[in-house]
């Protein structure tokens, strides 16, 4: 069986898991993260790649869901294709004085991702 895309959805409206995924005719799972939440415990090896939503959200704002976020994304670089609005990709840089959650491993190119 195939694994399948994960979206990770953290958008307000609850709607850009739905769009993305509307350009894939890969299997795919669609998991919509709130702001006021934990971020799930999830194996990256269980999906094929990663698309991480955009968000309106405060890039100032501590939310629950951001370290469990920035750790997921550290423990599986390098093994699982991700994507990332730049949104996404504001809200890991801040507040950490770790700079990105890649750190300084080697942005893989998504060829052919999308």
């Amino acid at each position: 069986m195939e694994k399948p895309v994960l979206i990770l959805d953290y958008s307000v409206d609850r709607r850009s898991g739905d769009n993305i995924g509307r350009w894939f005719k890969e299997p795919l799972c669609v998991l919509r993260i709130r702001s006021e939440s934990p971020f799930p415990a999830l194996d990256p090896s269980c999906y094929s790649a990663v698309v991480h939503s955009g968000s309106a959200l405060s890039i100032t704002d501590s939310h629950p869901f951001l370290e469990g976020a920035r750790e997921f994304i550290r423990s599986s670089t390098g093994s699982v294709p991700q994507m990332a609005s730049a949104t996404a990709t504001s809200f890991w840089q801040w507040p950490s004085a770790e700079g990105t959650p890649w750190g300084n491993a080697p942005r893989r190119r998504l060829a052919g991702f999308l």
